[in-house]
Formats: C-alpha cells, sequence, structure tokens
C-alpha cells in the first residue's frame, strides 16, 4: 500500500472539498429543501429541549402560586421555634430555590369585646409564598397598618382606610385586679379574600406584635421552595436531623401533585421529540436516496476510474455532515425563539437560555443526518459500473 506525503494527503483533501462543493451546487435545489427539512426539525427538537430543561424550573414556580409546600413546627408546640433556629434551618435552604420563608405568630386579641386571631408574620414573605391570595387595597407598609379578613370586615362593619382598636389581657393571674388591658390602634389598609380560613384573621407585620405582645418564639413557618417532592423531603429530612426539637412537614398533596404533572409533560416532550426526529430523518433519507439515483452514472464513472467505496461512503457522509451543521445552526436560533414564544404564552414567564442547548442540538441534527444517509451510502455502493455505463 502506497504510504502517501504530506503534499498529496493535502491535494487529496482539497480535491475532495471541491468535489463536495461542485455536488451541492448542481443539486442546490435538493440540498435547500433537505435543509429546510432538518432546519424545521431541529428547530422542533431545540425548542421542545429548550422546554424540557426549564420546564422544572418554571413549573416548579408556577406551582408556588398555590402556597407553601413545607411546614415547620416545634416538636413541643408550647414552645414553638425559637428565632434563632428559624435563622439556621433559612440557611439550609439553597438561596436560588427559595420563594418564601414566613414565620407565624399567631395571638388572641378582642375588637369591641369580640375575640378574632390575630396572625404576625413577615408580609413581604407571606405574599411570596401566597400569591393566590386577593388583596382589596394594599399591604401594610408598617407597624400601624393591618390586613383584615373579609369574613371580619363585613361582621364588624370595617372598610379600607377605616382604624381598628384591638386589644388583648395580658398577666398569668386569675385575679382580675393584676391583669392589665393592652391596646392599640390600627389603620387597615386592605381585605383578604381567599374563600378560606384568612378570611378570618386579622394579619400584620411582627413589629406591629411587638406593640401588643412580648417577644417569644415563632409558632409555625411556612416554607415555598421550587423542588421535586423527593428533594423537598431529603430537606425536610435534614431539618429535622440539624435541629432536633423541629419537625418539618411537607405538603405531599402538592409536592406530589406537581412532580405527575412534570413527569408526564417531560415524558409527552420525549415522544414528540422521537416522533419529530423519526419524520425528520425519513425526509432526509428519500432526499439523499434521490441524490445517488439521480448520480448513478458519476457514482459508477468514479468506481470505473478506481474509486474505491470508502471514498464514496465518505463523500455521502461529507454532505450529512454538513447539512447536519448547518441545519442544527439553524435550529439552535429558530428554536429558541420558539421555545421562548411557548414558555411566555404558557407560563407567563420568560425562558432562560441553556447553553448545554446548543451541543445537543448539533449532535441530534449529526446523529439524524448520519442515520439518514446509511441506506442511501449502502444504495451507492452497490451500483455496478457495467450497469450503468452500458451504452456510454
Amino acid at each position: 500500500m502506497k504510504v502517501l506525503s504530506m503534499k498529496e494527503k493535502m491535494a487529496r483533501a482539497r480535491l475532495r472539498r471541491r468535489m463536495l462543493f461542485l455536488s451541492l451546487l448542481r443539486g442546490r435545489s435538493r440540498f435547500l429543501s433537505t435543509l429546510l427539512a432538518l432546519a424545521v426539525g431541529t428547530t422542533i427538537l431545540a425548542g421542545l429541549l429548550g422546554l424540557y430543561l426549564d420546564i422544572p424550573r418554571q413549573l416548579s414556580r408556577e406551582f408556588r402560586s398555590y402556597g407553601a409546600n413545607l411546614v415547620l413546627l416545634g416538636q413541643d408546640l408550647s414552645r414553638g421555634i425559637s428565632r434563632d433556629v428559624a435563622a439556621e434551618a433559612r440557611k439550609i435552604i439553597p438561596a436560588d430555590r427559595l420563594v418564601g420563608f414566613a414565620p407565624y405568630l399567631y395571638e388572641k386579641v378582642k375588637i369591641n369585646e369580640q375575640p378574632f386571631t390575630f396572625a404576625a408574620t413577615e408580609l413581604a414573605e407571606a405574599r411570596a409564598n401566597s400569591p393566590y391570595w386577593l388583596v382589596d387595597g394594599a399591604w401594610p407598609e408598617n407597624e400601624k397598618e393591618i390586613l383584615v379578613g373579609k369574613e371580619i370586615a363585613e361582621q364588624i362593619g370595617v372598610s379600607i382606610g377605616g382604624r381598628l382598636i384591638l386589644s388583648r389581657t395580658s398577666g398569668d393571674s386569675q385575679s382580675m385586679d393584676e391583669r392589665v388591658n393592652v391596646q392599640r390602634e390600627y389603620k387597615v389598609t386592605g381585605l383578604v379574600l381567599t374563600g378560606g380560613k384568612e378570611e378570618a384573621m386579622i394579619f400584620a407585620s411582627l413589629e406591629a406584635h411587638q406593640r401588643m405582645f412580648e417577644a417569644r418564639p415563632y409558632d409555625v413557618i411556612e416554607v415555598s421552595m421550587v423542588g421535586s417532592e423527593a428533594e423537598i423531603d431529603d430537606l425536610a429530612a435534614q431539618m429535622e436531623t440539624a435541629f432536633p426539637g423541629l419537625e418539618a412537614r411537607p405538603a405531599k398533596r402538592l409536592t406530589s401533585s406537581q412532580d405527575q404533572v412534570l413527569n408526564k409533560l417531560q415524558t409527552l416532550v420525549w415522544v414528540v421529540s422521537l416522533i419529530v426526529i423519526l419524520l425528520t430523518t425519513i425526509s432526509v433519507t428519500t432526499t439523499m436516496l434521490a441524490a445517488v439515483t439521480e448520480r448513478r452514472r458519476e457514482i459508477g464513472l468514479k468506481k470505473a476510474l478506481g474509486a474505491e467505496n470508502r471514498e464514496l461512503i465518505r463523500e455521502f457522509m461529507s454532505e450529512g455532515i454538513l447539512l447536519g451543521l448547518l441545519g442544527g445552526a439553524l435550529g439552535i436560533g429558530a428554536g429558541y425563539i420558539f421555545a421562548s414564544r411557548v414558555a411566555l404564552s404558557i407560563f407567563t414567564r420568560r425562558l432562560n437560555f441553556a447553553w448545554e442547548l446548543i451541543p445537543l442540538t448539533l449532535i441530534m441534527a449529526l446523529v439524524m443526518t448520519s442515520l439518514a444517509c446509511i441506506f442511501p451510502v449502502q444504495k451507492a455502493t452497490q451500483v455496478e459500473p457495467a450497469l450503468v455505463l452500458r451504452g456510454e
């Protein structure tokens, strides 16, 4: 076997590139139709892949609109959760996964001698946890403002902008002489409508709580975080191990429903992707077979002049690889635009561009064109020069 010099190798490489260019130029209509089919296929695949990579994050955040998915309690309910434990527990949750971390203090207060529940919390965190709350008016901005449940507002006849005097009785002794009545005036900035127990409660900031009550541990902490059911269960176990007096209860119904929806959507993405790959591969195979049929005389002539099968295979596979790279490159940009429009219309959120989308899309495009070239290349190697050149 003759060993080629570097100069001869370079000359052959230039010849192959020229032959590839001329082949594509002669069949430019076929080339463009194949490129279009690949571009459409890779656009859909890239879009589905982009959604597949971002669907868990998008849907997990969408599910946060249904409320907290993890509740923290003190195992000894009479002692509650200390503020130090709450601060350390919050640090365990990854910052990029945390949506809201709302501690609550529940007290009994009276309005005109009628008892009601007073819930003090970090209002910004409660708002992040419960976007499903409908607040008619505005959220409190200082310790002298409160939210009142719709049910209470109708019962005592208060409206937005009105003022309420809340009172509580302090002291442990049963003797009335030793009990101290504490009263504070608050402005109602909004009414809470949820269709649930929140409509029978008064909500205020932790600072508002300090105006009337002594500082004490939290009764409960509601946590809203992005994560699967397994991830939330693991985090709950981690918290209970780190803080023996803490009980972490995942909202099983919410987290399991979230996982079921995610699994079904991801399965749908896989099924549609496989169908797109199959249809695109068949389309490219058909076009390449037509190319082999058109070039039977050319292939026969090359074989008659001494061209080996591996050279024919290299030539057709080079065309396929070039088509795959061009189609994949077109599909990446168009696919991201397609996925962004879907994410915006369905999830009302912007899609984050995943850089791994570039190599994955190119790999899928190359796999499709490589598979599509197998049968046409086999047909090309089976061309008999004597038969196709008869009469030339």
